[in-house]
């Protein structure tokens, strides 16, 4: 974006000649500093209404140290994070080249979100840079009050928080930042000027004057005008203009009262009534100009002396200033230049129009484009300020910002936007990024009346529209819709939109998921991440890669995943984004997995520092507090579950997340419900959610089914439960989700064993080994509790899994129990005594309780109890049950059969 920089925003403006010193307010500022001048305060702020000499006075701050200032000229069109920065670090490079340069290649690649977040990773590098200069440098925002983007705002707060102490920054503005100035100020870091600080006082206003040639004034007269001013320098400049053409001075100072508005307007029309027809007619035509060169001038007003007017102008200290050092480019005082667009709308409103048209023309054939939309737009020519836009909306959209295209757009009648298809495209996008779903379908609903000309705008218009049909079936949770038009996004779009090609890869990855074909939206994620690296948004790039990972998490793929996290957070490390809510969500996935495979430590301390990373980002919080669900349930800590629960409602009910998420919160409620025994309550959450039974189950319910399963489990309707489970089953494979095909199958072995069917509990019990032991996964079996822990006893030690099954039960062992668990010890074995063992194998060889009590020395009551605890430790009702599994366990030796 550099090479679209206006250059005269980020050199300081010359001092103006004559210039009052105002000695008293810079020994002031000067009081933030050490005796061998090092920066004690890190924060310059003059804060005063307009026309009180705020950029003058950082202007005289300044004047020895312009070789080490880097100055920024705000203007309301910097309201986007790109510009800002883009022109922030520019300023910066005046003074120190190469500073800040990567933080700048990174937003030039897109580093800086669209989402409202302040982007932190960026400063800390820059941060670092400053922290590494050894001389002095001054930063200058002027004007700052334009700046109303939160995320600007925070993101500077965090600046200042956290600037080196050789850097020092200098802002004014019309009223106070939204910064925590109150703890600046008790730490010292803080120097403040104010309006009544700015006021000339009666001996100021005396030298004032003095310079003007009014030295002979009378006492009272100036006590009369320094009262009726106010030590305001706006007034106090035309008075001493007019004071000079006036033979009876103190009569015309009398007339000074009232209001600071009244007086300004009285000042005005003195000053004004002093010039001739010519300046007059010069300075209203004008005044719709932000800058003002000789050329644009004489382009508005049709006048060959521009050039001599506006030097006659500055020469007499009136109206404008020089805003470059070469004195080329003016700007009229925001004060003056109001008042100057009053008299315009007075005395010739009808050629406003024909001014803008004018300035319009002129600026688009000198390419400052920008400039050239806003005046067509301000002429009532939106049709031309359209033709504009259209010729290269994407290099406009950099120049411009989001905001200020969008609100171009905005501006326009519909009718006319649809002239413009791919504008049309692009103002219903623009909808689609604030979220306005209300206002994105009427724009749908008109898509054909719309119709290109040319077939390759036709083909990238139907591109476009159907990648924004494609995100409002998305936010719409309209699956049909979503997979229909996914699939016409495909070649559509010119090769050249890399990143169009990325959102569109993203869009037909989401339709695919929906459909169940994780196949194709693991090809369709994977095409995204390369089209993002391409494009070198970094943002797109991250986003594929966790939609991806997400993809791979699903589907068991749990070291692909693992693998695919590390790579992405080295890659932010190295972009200077590891702090950002993008990379927080990448962190968040991480930490799911690492729970999958009983990393439970990791996990915990992952999911900390995602959460924190991500909170400025609610809808991507959302997510990473669903994961962190999870593994505080995981960890058996429901009450912490409930919490986080309550946390991401709260957000469902201010941000409105996507329907998918909200529908895991109703089921995860209803899971902790079933958990603490409140079965009546989580059977209201799923029937809130249509999870009965009776219907299919679709993507995004299957947590939901889990849960309906395991409750008809916990009623005991073994029937019913087996019946969701085989519903289940014919919906979702191994291949497409092997988390969820293991909990199925664990499940069925719960219920064949209910039903006293070991066979069978040993088979499924079987199947779900072999889909966990090759990717390390261990919560799906150690979720379930000391029931399923049990039945991993049924796999024969000479089993190929048999391994993986210690492995899971001494998990176990060490394991926070849920309510009402109990831990166990870690295998068949160890379950039981020494002395138990002994009384199996007693049992094997035919023996009665009371041959078992003869030959063992005990009492018969002690044999029973003994043999009641085999029983309920190999989950069997009689002595034949028992031998038999005991032979399957290899707990009875061979020769003793």
């Amino acid at each position: 974006m550099k090479e679209h920089l206006l250059e005269v925003k980020i050199l300081p403006p010359p001092t103006p000649v004559g210039l009052l010193k105002r000695t008293r307010l810079l020994e002031h500022i000067k009081s933030g500093a050490s005796p061998s001048g090092e920066i004690n305060r890190r924060l310059v702020l003059i804060s005063a209404p307009a026309g009180f000499g705020k950029t003058t006075l950082a202007l005289q701050w300044l004047e020895e140290r312009k070789k080490r200032t880097a100055w920024y000229a705000l203007e309301e069109g910097d309201n986007d994070p790109h510009i800002f920065w883009t022109y922030f670090i520019s300023a910066l490079q005046k003074v120190e080249p190469g500073l800040g340069e990567f933080a700048l290649e990174n937003i030039r690649a897109g580093a800086i979100s669209p989402e409202p977040h302040p982007d932190h990773s960026l400063l800390v590098s820059l941060l670092n840079e400053m922290d590494k200069l050894d001389q002095p440098l001054y930063i200058v925002l002027d004007d700052y009050q334009v700046i109303e983007d939160k995320s600007i705002q925070d993101s500077l707060y965090f600046l200042v928080d956290n600037l080196p102490g050789q850097i020092q920054l200098i802002i004014t503005s019309r009223f106070d930042p939204p910064w925590p100035l109150a703890r600046w100020r008790a730490r010292g870091q803080l120097v403040e000027i104010r309006a009544e600080r700015l006021r000339l006082n009666r001996e100021e206003i005396k030298d004032f004057l003095a310079y003007h040639g009014l030295e002979e004034i009378n006492q009272e007269d100036l006590r009369r005008l320094a009262r009726g001013t106010e030590g305001w320098i706006s007034s106090l400049q035309l008075a001493a203009f007019s004071l000079q053409q006036q033979e009876d001075i103190s009569a015309f100072i009398q007339n000074f009262s009232g209001s600071h508005r009244r007086i300004l307007n009285f000042l005005t029309d003195e000053v004004l009534s002093l010039q001739d027809l010519e300046v007059k007619k010069f300075l209203y035509q004008t005044s719709i100009l932000k800058t003002l060169d000789p050329s644009l001038c004489q382009a508005v007003t049709r006048r060959g002396n521009s050039g001599e007017i506006l030097f006659q102008l500055e020469s007499q200290n009136l109206f404008l200033s020089p805003v470059d050092p070469e004195g080329f480019r003016y700007r009229y005082h925001p004060l003056f230049a109001e008042l100057l667009q009053k008299r315009l709308e007075r005395e010739e409103s009808h050629n406003i129009p024909i001014l803008h048209e004018r300035a319009a023309h002129h600026l688009e054939k000198n390419r400052e484009l920008v400039e050239a939309v806003e005046h067509f737009l301000a002429a009532d020519l939106p049709r031309e300020a359209l033709t504009i836009i259209n010729q290269d909306p994407d290099t406009l959209w950099k120049k411009a910002g989001s905001h200020r295209l969008a609100r171009w757009l905005a501006r326009v009648p519909r009718e006319l936007l649809q002239q413009f298809p791919r504008l049309f495209a692009y103002r219903a996008m623009f909808l689609i990024i604030q979220g306005n779903l209300r206002a994105i379908k009427p724009f749908l609903d008109e898509i054909k009346f719309v119709q290109p000309q040319e077939e390759k705008e036709k083909r990238e218009f139907e591109g476009m529209v159907a990648l924004i049909r494609t995100y409002f079936a998305i936010f719409q949770n309209d699956q049909r819709d979503l997979v229909d038009v996914s699939r016409e996004i495909g070649d559509k779009l010119p090769p050249e939109k890399t990143l169009w090609h990325g959102f569109a890869a993203l869009a037909s990855g989401d339709a695919s998921s929906i459909e169940g074909n994780l196949e194709k939206a693991s090809e369709e994620f994977e095409l995204a991440l390369q089209l993002g690296k391409q494009s070198g948004q970094h943002f797109a790039t991250l986003l594929a890669a966790w939609k991806l990972g997400n993809i791979r998490w699903y589907r068991g793929q749990l070291k692909e995943a693992i693998q695919l996290c590390e790579e992405m957070i080295q890659f932010a490390r190295d972009k200077g984004l590891s702090s950002i809510p993008r990379t927080g969500s990448i962190l968040a996935l991480q930490a799911v997995i690492q729970r999958e495979q009983n990393q439970m430590e990791k996990a915990r301390e992952n999911i900390s520092r995602a959460v924190r990373i991500c909170g400025p980002e609610k809808q991507i919080l959302g997510w990473s507090l669903y994961f962190h669900v999870l593994i505080a349930f995981s960890g058996g800590n429901l009450k912490q579950a409930g919490k986080i629960l309550a946390d991401m409602e709260a957000i469902q009910h201010e941000n409105r997340l996507p329907t998918i998420l909200a529908d895991y919160i109703s089921f995860w409620r209803a899971r902790l419900y079933l958990e603490s025994g409140d079965l009546i309550l989580a059977r209201e959450y799923l029937a809130a959610k249509n999870i009965t039974g009776a219907e299919t189950p679709s993507f995004g319910q299957e947590n939901g089914f889990m849960v309906l399963a395991r409750l008809e489990l916990a009623e005991n309707n073994l029937e019913k439960a087996a019946g969701v489970l085989d519903r289940m089953e014919e919906h979702f494979t191994a291949s497409q989700s092997r988390g969820l095909r293991i909990e199925i199958l664990l499940l069925k072995a719960l219920i064949s064993a209910r039903k006293k069917d070991s066979e069978n509990a040993l088979s499924f019990i079987t199947e779900a080994l072999s889909l966990g032991e090759g990717q390390n996964f261990f919560r799906p079996f150690l979720d379930q509790g000391e029931e399923l822990i049990r039945l991993l006893a049924l796999v024969p030690t000479h089993s190929k899994f048999s391994a993986f099954a210690s492995r899971l039960m001494q998990s176990f062992e060490g394991r926070t129990p849920r309510l009402g668990e109990k831990t166990i010890s870690s295998s068949p074995s160890t379950r039981l005594s020494e002395q138990e063992l002994e009384i199996l194998q007693l049992l094997a060889r035919g023996l009665s309780s009371q041959d078992i009590a003869d030959s063992l020395f005990l009492s018969p009551g002690n044999v029973r109890q003994q043999v009641n605890n085999i029983y309920s430790q190999l989950m069997v009702d009689s002595r034949e049950e028992a031998v038999e599994r005991a032979r399957k366990l290899d707990l009875i030796r061979e020769e003793e059969k």
